[in-house]
């Protein structure tokens, strides 16, 4: 009897660290999808600005 009991014991807690692990990744792959969003624009607003800092000061050497 006392088998059996840890035997459910076992299979009940493996099951719910797998669960926990599986919500543990997709939770840290949806924050990393909204940093890398955040990196992209960051880096186009970045280029923009190069760009338009070198325009300008092409047309102040003039």
């Amino acid at each position: 009897m006392l088998r059996e009991g840890y035997e459910i014991y076992l299979v009940v807690m493996v099951s719910a660290s797998v669960f926990l692990l599986l919500l543990l990744i997709i939770i840290l792959d949806v924050r990393m999808s909204k940093i890398m969003k955040k990196l992209d624009k960051i880096s186009r607003d970045a280029s923009e600005f190069l760009k338009l800092g070198l325009t300008h000061f092409k047309r102040k050497k003039k």
